[in-house]
């Protein structure tokens, strides 16, 4: 699903209550850095005190390590922390055996993914990689697609091939 809207428009809130809906356990959010606040903020309006889900934010490669990333409801993970792991042998197969093996996501939002124009950017190919793992073992488990939700203020920046990377996943 692609979720567009101004600045303001309630996204997020939608993102997490489509995730409630579906009743989905182990959510990963990807978004910019500037926006890990905004997650955990967001969940204290929307969800009442005795509702409230844990939502844990990856500041750091060292939080690959918190076991919260297996316990979170949902996990956030900066794009800028992806675009590190690309060339990093080390931390790229830390983070796709964190967020997608050990977690088991089974539900992702994808926030500002129109800052995903260019799928030549090492950011671009580590959030194709993550997902594609993610997926895979979502279709092992459940037999069927991941629910995913993309989170947009400029879904079209200059042309149609603005969503290329979007869609495709």
């Amino acid at each position: 699903i692609l979720l567009n809207g101004d600045t303001g428009a309630t996204k997020t809130a939608c993102a997490y209550l489509g995730m409630e809906t579906l009743r989905r356990q182990k959510v990963t959010i990807i978004g910019p850095a500037r926006a890990r606040n905004t997650w955990p903020k967001e969940a204290e309006k929307i969800f009442k005190k005795d509702t409230k889900p844990d939502v844990f934010t990856i500041e750091s490669a060292k939080d690959l390590d918190n076991k919260r990333i297996e316990e979170a409801k949902y996990v956030y993970v900066s794009s800028e922390l992806l675009a590190t792991a690309w060339n990093n042998p080390n931390l790229y197969p830390k983070m796709i055996t964190a967020l997608a093996d050990r977690r088991q996501t089974d539900g992702i939002i994808f926030d500002e993914s129109d800052e995903f124009r260019n799928e030549s950017t090492k950011r671009s190919k580590m959030v194709i990689a993550l997902i594609s793992r993610m997926r895979s073992l979502y279709e092992q488990r459940d037999n069927q697609d991941i629910p995913m939700v993309a989170l947009t203020a400029t879904p079209i920046s200059s042309s149609l091939q603005d969503l290329d990377i979007t869609m495709a996943l």
